[in-house]
């Protein structure tokens, strides 16, 4: 939806090349928009919605969770483990070394300096992000 949030006025965006569902949304450090969700699908918007980019990444699960770290570096998380970074503003993710050590993951942030917080079904975990 792109709308005024002040005037309680919305218009569905129709341009998103995907029909599957969405979980998570992040504003990259440019003002693009990067959206994930089932299947792995990532994209990324620089006009609002208008147009829609696929984002290139390795295959993953379902994209759940997407924070934005200090530095600017955005940082994603599939339902199954996996934690991919993006050092480009969300027009690419990289599988993090880190993948897989925290189990299932719910929800991310960061946590002190380079580490990362992640929720989980067993409590929160936290890994370090190489640079």
């Amino acid at each position: 939806m792109v709308g005024d949030i002040n005037e309680e006025r919305a218009e569905r965006v129709h341009s998103v090349p995907w029909e599957g569902s969405f979980f998570t949304a992040i504003d990259a450090a440019d003002g693009a928009v990067v959206m994930g969700g089932l299947r792995g699908r990532m994209f990324r918007t620089e006009d609002e919605g208008l147009t829609w980019t696929v984002v290139e990444k390795p295959p993953t699960s379902a994209v759940v969770a997407l924070s934005r770290m200090d530095d600017g570096t955005l940082v994603g998380g599939g339902i199954a483990g996996e934690i991919l970074v993006s050092k480009d503003d969300g027009r690419s993710f990289s599988m993090s070394p880190a993948s897989f050590t925290a189990g299932p993951i719910f929800d991310l942030t960061q946590g002190a300096g380079n580490t990362l917080l992640i929720a989980g079904p067993k409590g929160i975990k936290s890994a370090t992000l190489s640079q």
